[in-house]
């Protein structure tokens, strides 16, 4: 019984100790450049837990942030970009097009943009696991959203839940705010990767 109150403690620290050190790179980075780089290093942690245990600690959080600094920033202005044409895209159909055809396009303009967000889900959990060239990454958070598309529907479903539940608890999410999904997402794209491949 004590035993399992240990475990239940230690992950409760665990999970708070990324949330606060996710939080406070993302201000190191003043917020929009520290997004992408805290975000990635937070994954990055997480896998060291799964695959050895590691003690989550400062150091190696600050290597993963350092070290993925500027490639993680250039694929989030590219994410960006890509998020700001569909939504323009959207905002134009009713001035560009007649009324006839606005939902297609809205269904196709949709479908882009669900991909588009799978794969930016996707993209953190890939980058923290795999070493390619920066912008593959890209394709390969492309190619596993339809290699997988029922497990990365389910995991926008996940966080829809997960945020939901913030709403009518503010305080647990205060505490391991982005920590707790960050977890479930690199754990099951994780296990997804060990069958994949060998690793």
């Amino acid at each position: 019984m004590s035993s399992m109150i240990f475990k239940i403690a230690n992950l409760i620290y665990t999970f708070t100790y990324l949330n606060i050190l996710w939080f406070l790179f993302f201000l190191l980075g003043f917020g929009i450049l520290g997004f992408m780089p805290a975000t990635l290093a937070l994954f990055s942690s997480i896998r060291g837990w799964l695959k050895e245990g590691n003690e989550v600690t400062m150091k190696k959080y600050f290597y993963y942030f350092k070290t993925n600094f500027f490639k993680t920033n250039v694929l989030g202005i590219i994410f960006f970009i890509v998020f700001y044409i569909i939504y323009a895209n959207i905002e134009f159909v009713p001035y560009f097009y007649p009324n006839e055809i606005h939902l297609y396009l809205y269904i196709i303009i949709g479908s882009v943009g669900v991909i588009a967000v799978l794969t930016f889900v996707n993209l953190f959990s890939i980058m923290a696991h795999f070493h390619y060239c920066t912008f593959q990454y890209v394709k390969v958070a492309i190619g596993f959203v339809f290699y997988k598309p029922f497990q990365s529907l389910l995991q926008l479903i996940w966080i829809g839940a997960y945020f939901g539940m913030a709403i009518f608890f503010p305080t647990f999410f205060i505490v391991v705010g982005v920590s707790v999904i960050s977890y479930v997402l690199m754990a099951t794209n994780y296990s997804l990767f060990n069958r994949a491949i060998d690793v």
